[in-house]
Formats: structure tokens, C-alpha cells, sequence
């Protein structure tokens, strides 16, 4: 995992998720994603994660909160 405080080439956030106190934007990169974290009224936290990280996060996921059939 690297902190980064923006992506090393052109990015647009494709997927953007609101809660109540704040937005968490999520940006496709050739390496994996770049995630930044924007509370409101606070500063904005980024971190890129990279491709086999992505997959591990995802699988934790799909065990912690199995779909059901």
C-alpha cells in the first residue's frame, strides 16, 4: 500500500460514494486504485493500493458479506 497525495496520471473518479460526513471516490489506475477519503470539513486523505491488494480487499469482502442465492 502507498500514500500518495494524487495519481501518477490522469484519473477520474468512476465511482463516488456519499454518507453523512463525507465521500469516499474511487479512481482506476494501471497499477490498481486510487481511493481518497473526503470527510467534510476536514481535509482530504488519498492512498493508492495497488492490483493484488484490490483483489485481497475484494475476497475479504465477498467472505465477510457473502451474497445470498
Amino acid at each position: 500500500m502507498t500514500l500518495l497525495s494524487s495519481p501518477t496520471e490522469p484519473c477520474v473518479p468512476t465511482t463516488v460514494y456519499h454518507a453523512d460526513h463525507g465521500r469516499l471516490c474511487v479512481c482506476p489506475t494501471t497499477g490498481g486504485l486510487y481511493v481518497t477519503i473526503q470527510p467534510y470539513g476536514a481535509p482530504a486523505q488519498s492512498i493508492t493500493i495497488d492490483r493484488e491488494q484490490v483483489l485481497e480487499l475484494i475476497h475479504q469482502l465477498q467472505r465477510e458479506y457473502p451474497t445470498e442465492s
